[in-house]
């Protein structure tokens, strides 16, 4: 019984990458928008503290500035989720890709930016959802790996 447990767990961590490592796709905008705070979304990011201190000063002073992002196969630090549907409470995933269907690639944000120690982090606002979503520096300079199947949401 053991033995084929462990086979079992194996399986699963092999086919989904290992569980530091798996990746979450977003493949549909506004199926669950987002009606939590910047706080709580920010809270949840893996962030350093001062880093979300100092984006929630900006966000609650300024409006950010009007984006176009191109979704496809960008890979999110962070993406808040939930909160306005009945029975949605406000949720965070880490490590999200998005492999969105072509009509919704293109799609309008406020984006607000910090650096802090040497990289600079992009907190997003997405017009359609009201999702918050994050990545910093290296994300945008990274090639993105392959996407398994493994854990798809919202």
């Amino acid at each position: 019984m053991r033995t084929l447990l462990a086979g079992i767990v194996l399986a699963l961590l092999l086919t989904c990458g290992g569980i530091a490592h798996a990746q979450r796709v977003w493949d549909h905008m506004g199926a669950n928008p987002y009606g939590g705070t910047p706080e709580f979304a920010l809270e949840h990011s893996g962030w350093p503290v001062e880093v979300q201190q100092g984006l929630l000063w900006y966000v609650h002073r300024w409006p950010g500035a009007e984006v176009v992002i191109d979704m496809y196969g960008r890979r999110f630090d962070f993406v808040s989720f939930g909160g306005t549907l009945p029975g949605t409470r406000p949720t965070v995933y880490r490590n999200m890709v998005a492999r969105l269907p072509a009509d919704q690639r293109s799609q309008p944000a406020e984006q607000w930016w910090l650096q802090w120690g040497g990289v600079t982090y992009y907190l997003l606002r997405f017009h359609v959802c009201h999702n918050f979503a994050g990545l910093h520096e290296e994300a945008l300079r990274t090639e993105l790996p392959p996407v398994d199947d493994c854990e798809r949401c919202c």
